[in-house]
């Protein structure tokens, strides 16, 4: 049985995120960025706070897509440390002088990974944060589109494994782009 927990948040202020929850015929696992659906399993409570991932699924149907075994080649995580992308190293959110919005991304410490959301993988022509393909490679059996496009209207890309499915978000800009996916050929 697949362990959720690794897919659901740690953002205090997401808390009802923090663990899985369950609704209809499914059981849920979320951090904002990945969706793991597996069928509903008797363990894990229903959660009337947790977000309608219904209402999500349905404007990413995955009826139709032509779903293809990819290997994920990933190069061996990084452990250093840099300048925060998202708030320039400021470690608040906005660049007003007076800002005390502590950055999403750095948690105010002004520095981050390097797999912190600095490298994106081509998967199929779209790209992906590394650290959430890294998740996906521990899948079993893992298999996504054999072609994927990002857009404005649609930024995700629906995967599936051996017991579930589920979505990731898409990057729109990645500072840089390592093409570490290869089909596998049925």
């Amino acid at each position: 049985m697949i362990d959720l927990q690794p897919f659901c948040s740690t953002d205090e202020t997401r808390y009802y995120l923090n663990k899985p929850w369950s609704r209809g015929e499914f059981t849920y696992a979320t951090n904002g960025h990945i969706l793991i659906r597996v069928p509903r399993r008797p363990d894990v409570p229903e959660n009337d706070k947790s977000p309608d991932i219904a209402a999500v699924i349905a404007k990413n149907p995955s009826d139709g897509v032509d779903f293809v075994r990819v290997a994920f080649n990933l190069p061996p995580a990084r452990t250093g440390q840099i300048e925060c992308p998202s708030c320039d190293g400021r470690g608040v959110e906005h660049d007003c002088p007076e800002c005390t919005c502590v950055c999403y991304q750095c948690k105010g410490e002004q520095l981050i990974s390097e797999e912190d959301g600095s490298i994106a993988v081509d998967v199929n022509g779209g790209p992906f944060a590394i650290r959430y393909c890294r998740m996906l490679a521990a899948l079993p059996d893992i298999e996504v589109p054999a072609a994927v496009s990002i857009s404005e209207d649609h930024g995700f890309m629906w995967f599936r494994f051996t017991g579930g499915d589920g979505m990731l978000m898409g990057m729109r800009s990645p500072a840089q782009l390592t093409g570490c996916v290869k089909r596998i050929e049925l």
